[in-house]
């Protein structure tokens, strides 16, 4: 059983008041003080199924905000599914030095964890909901319980409501919009200080 390596860190509901906010100061608990590294968000799942989607539109919410210091894989347009996951992961190894990868993925759970977002230590192990297996990715990672964990996976996954779907990539983009800013302000700061000016 792999998941002895992954450590839950927090889970909110979607809607819990302040979700993103709360979400984006437990990842700066994580970065624990490696803003300099590069930061990638690896946004995993398809557009082909609607409760498979929320990493590529968490990725296009994200990328309309031109965010500076996140480097974003996986969108709408061009999103990180079984097929390209590995070539990603072998792109972002080559082109970045020592990256702090943060995945971001939809799952199924119980019907009481349905609209939780969850942070969890660790590598994500995508595809597991569908039995694919698929190399594990990430520091931490970010999964969205989308629906019930049943019998009939894909059929979950296809019968979950796109407007729930929106609103919860909604929310996870914003938390990495926080994080953005975070780390712009933390990068402009200079070392040294000046005086007044």
């Amino acid at each position: 059983n792999q998941m002895s390596a992954t450590k839950h860190i927090l889970s909110l509901h979607y809607n819990a008041s302040n979700c993103a906010y709360l979400l984006f100061k437990q990842l700066i608990e994580c970065l624990n003080g490696q803003e300099t590294r590069p930061i990638i968000l690896l946004c995993i799942g398809t557009d082909r199924c609607i409760g498979d989607a929320v990493g590529p539109f968490t990725g296009s919410f994200l990328i309309r905000h031109k965010p500076k210091h996140i480097h974003t894989f996986g969108n709408l347009e061009y999103p990180i599914h079984a097929l390209n996951l590995k070539e990603t992961i072998d792109f972002i190894d080559k082109n970045y030095h020592n990256p702090f990868i943060i995945a971001v993925d939809a799952s199924l759970g119980q019907e009481t964890r349905i609209g939780y977002i969850n942070i969890v230590e660790g590598a994500l192990s995508p595809g597991s909901a569908l039995f694919k297996k698929l190399p594990t990715v990430g520091h931490y990672h970010i999964t969205a319980v989308v629906n019930q964990l049943t019998k009939n996976r894909m059929e979950r996954l296809q019968n979950t409501r796109l407007s729930f779907i929106v609103s919860i990539s909604q929310i996870i983009a914003q938390t990495f919009i926080y994080l953005d800013i975070h780390l712009r302000k933390s990068a402009s700061t200079p070392s040294i200080s000046f005086s007044n000016k």
